[in-house]
């Protein structure tokens, strides 16, 4: 998994993920900071709801803040694996 802040310079709060799964998944995502509302997204991949490959900009984090940032991936199944 390759987790990296602001590669593109256009989103001063955003993070790009990368990653592949072994079976297609869709991913979601939560952040949560002390404080205030939980943000939760569920991204968005051009090769469908479920996929292996994954590439994606992570918005929602907020600077000067501890952020703790929970993704899930979901099978078609139903089964939830989350880091």
């Amino acid at each position: 998994m390759l987790l990296v802040s602001n590669p593109y310079l256009t989103n001063t709060t955003g993070l790009y993920l990368a990653f592949d799964t072994d079976e297609p998944v869709k991913v979601s995502y939560q952040i949560d900071i002390l404080g205030y509302p939980s943000y939760r997204n569920t991204l968005y991949n051009p090769e469908g709801i479920y996929a292996r490959s994954h590439d994606y900009q992570l918005i929602g984090s907020m600077a000067g803040l501890v952020n703790t940032i929970t993704v899930t991936d979901e099978t078609a199944s139903g089964d939830q694996m989350t880091k």
